[in-house]
C-alpha cells in the first residue's frame, strides 16, 4: 500500500517542480487567491513563457478587491536567463486633494488691507483614478526605471537608477523627480 502512495507523491512533486523549469517551448498559467474569512480579497493570475528551456516572459495580472491597487499588470522579459526589462502598470482610485477658492465681490478688494487676512478658500478630497506606469531596463549591472504617475490632472515623472553587485544586491541608488536629483544612496556589504 505504501508503494502506490509514494509513486503518486513523486509524480505530484515532479509535476510541481517541472512547472518552474521547462526543457521545451511551453506556456504555464498560474492563479492565486487570497481570502479574509469567507470573502475573497485579492486574486492574481499569471503566465510564464519558456523558449529552449529558458524563461523569456513572465506576466502577472492582479486585482485587489479591497481597493488599492484595483488593477496590476507586470511583464518581465528575459534573454538567456537574465532579465532584460520590466513593464509595470497599476491603476487605482485615490483621494485627490482639491482647492475651492471663494469668490469675493471685486468692490471688497478695493479697500486695501482689511481683507488680507480673510480665508481664501477650502480644501476637500474627491476620489480620482490614478495610474502608475513604469518601464525598467537592465544594462549589465545597472537597472534604469522611468516611471510616470498620473493623478487627476497631475503628472509626475521619476527616473531611478540602481547599480548591482555580482550577487544582485544594490550598490548605488539614484532617484530623480521631474529632472531634479532627490535621493542618492550607496550600499556596502561585508
Amino acid at each position: 500500500m505504501r508503494t502506490p502512495i509514494l509513486i503518486l507523491l513523486l509524480l505530484f512533486f515532479n509535476d510541481c517542480f517541472s512547472q518552474s523549469v521547462s526543457t521545451v517551448d511551453s506556456t504555464h498559467w498560474f492563479w492565486n487567491w487570497s481570502y479574509d474569512k469567507d470573502s475573497m480579497t485579492q486574486y492574481t493570475q499569471g503566465v510564464e513563457e519558456f523558449s529552449n528551456g529558458k524563461l523569456v516572459r513572465l506576466s502577472t495580472f492582479g486585482n485587489d478587491l479591497r481597493g488599492q491597487p484595483d488593477t496590476l499588470l507586470i511583464v518581465h522579459k528575459y534573454a538567456n536567463g537574465k532579465r532584460l526589462s520590466t513593464e509595470e502598470y497599476r491603476g487605482f482610485y485615490n483621494d485627490c486633494i482639491k482647492f475651492h477658492e471663494f469668490a469675493y465681490d471685486s468692490l471688497e478688494t478695493l479697500y486695501t488691507g482689511w481683507m488680507d487676512d480673510r480665508v481664501k478658500g477650502y480644501h476637500y478630497s474627491v476620489p480620482c483614478w490614478t495610474t502608475y506606469r513604469a518601464n525598467t531596463k537592465w544594462h549589465g549591472d545597472m537597472a534604469i526605471r522611468v516611471a510616470v504617475l498620473y493623478e487627476d490632472s497631475l503628472r509626475k515623472e521619476t527616473i531611478d537608477s540602481v547599480r548591482y553587485d555580482a550577487f544582485e544586491r544594490p550598490l548605488q541608488i539614484v532617484k530623480y523627480a521631474d529632472g531634479i536629483r532627490i535621493y542618492e544612496e550607496s550600499c556596502i556589504y561585508q
